[in-house]
């Protein structure tokens, strides 16, 4: 094993360029130095079967240096650049093929490489494993090579910003055989252009079931995945929580729910999606298929809770909403009441007092939650 807490290994030409700034006693020294370097670091590079870089405040420089000391690596099994997050653009790109053409490697960064080319993977968490914008790269050349029969992926927290998540879904788009039912990438630094990709590739997947993308900041990309939601035939679960999401991005999911026949639960808790209920509302009118919808905490208004009440009154499959701590006011609380007094079998929270119908509380409410929240 290799552990270098500085510096990437340097190959002999780098060396030879660093070293002629340097002052030594005879250029006959420096020639017998040049040599010994070359035969050292090509020797051991050969050889080693690991080397570990995490978590070195690593950049673009350090990573362009480890790719071309990837060159000489003809034994390296495992290598590990974990939690070094300011390696990006086309020095992630440098080093991610640098990785991929080392024939003999079984892992990256926590990545099983070798198992996810030969399809012997059907379940891959890597929670929080930062593999950064690099890892999501292998990870997206392996899935190509492979991975037919990967069934579930979790990878929130990992620091995959754009590039990785669109390099990932893009590797799940072109995979014609994917069986992936299970996608997460919550919490990785993904904003719109990313978002973008996500939902290019939901459009046409036939076999995701579920897909979290909470705590990311996705704001302006409603539009493109209600669009999504309208022609794909799988979805069953959508989380968007604490995604930053607007009134406008209610509205463009809201379009893609309402023709969508397959969704039956949809989260979209700590949102501002003030302004978005009546379209949402007006979804649900249409929509055949969802039965759980989780507005809590997204500044919701009065008017939003009439028309989420219109809604609810007409939707023919929801039987939870949860609306709590919004700012719905006495209408809204009360148009939503009204529609869901006397629906057998549904379960509904929001502002008001549980008093006022005679019923008990669910078990996870204390005393101090009793004002805000009612279980119809």
């Amino acid at each position: 094993m290799l552990k270098d807490r500085r510096l990437p290994p340097l190959v002999p030409d780098e060396f030879e360029a660093r070293a002629a700034s340097k002052a030594l006693t005879n250029g006959k020294d420096k020639q017998a130095l040049l040599r010994m370097q070359k035969e050292v670091s090509t020797t051991v590079l050969g050889g080693v079967r690991e080397l570990r870089f995490v978590q070195l405040g690593w950049g673009n420089d350090d990573a362009l240096l480890l790719a071309k000391a990837l060159g000489l690596c003809r034994s390296l099994a495992l290598l590990d650049v974990s939690h070094n997050g300011d390696i990006t653009g086309d020095a992630a790109q440098q080093l991610a093929s640098a990785a991929l053409g080392v024939a003999t490697l079984d892992e990256f960064s926590g990545i099983p490489v070798k198992a996810l080319r030969e399809d012997s993977v059907t379940e891959l968490s890597l929670e929080y494993k930062d593999v950064g914008v690099i890892g999501g790269l292998v990870l997206a050349a392996a899935l190509l090579a492979g991975s037919r029969s990967l069934t579930e992926l979790r990878l929130d927290c990992n620091d995959l910003k754009d590039a990785g998540v669109t390099a990932i879904c893009d590797a799940l788009k072109a995979s014609k055989e994917s069986k992936l039912a299970t996608l997460n990438i919550s919490d990785n630094g993904v904003r719109l252009a990313g978002a973008k990709s996500v939902a290019a590739m939901l459009a046409v997947s036939t076999s995701l079931t579920s897909l979290s993308l909470a705590r990311n900041n996705l704001k302006g990309s409603g539009e493109a995945i209600g669009e999504a939601l309208k022609t794909n035939s799988s979805l069953e679960a959508l989380y968007m929580r604490s995604c930053r999401l607007g009134p406008e991005d209610g509205k463009g999911l809201a379009a893609g729910v309402a023709s969508n026949t397959c969704l039956t639960r949809l989260s979209l808790e700590d949102n501002n999606l003030k302004g978005s209920g009546e379209a949402i509302g007006e979804a649900l009118k249409t929509n055949s298929s969802l039965t759980m919808l989780n507005m809590s905490k997204s500044s919701l208004r009065p008017q939003d809770g009439k028309g989420l009440a219109a809604g609810v009154a007409a939707s023919a499959s929801l039987t939870k909403l949860d609306v709590h701590e919004n700012h719905l006011g006495d209408d809204g609380t009360a148009a939503l009441r009204k529609a869901v007094r006397g629906r057998e079998g549904f379960k509904g929270w929001f502002k008001g007092q549980l008093a006022e119908h005679g019923l008990q509380p669910p078990s996870f409410l204390q005393p101090q939650h009793l004002r805000c929240a009612v279980e119809v």
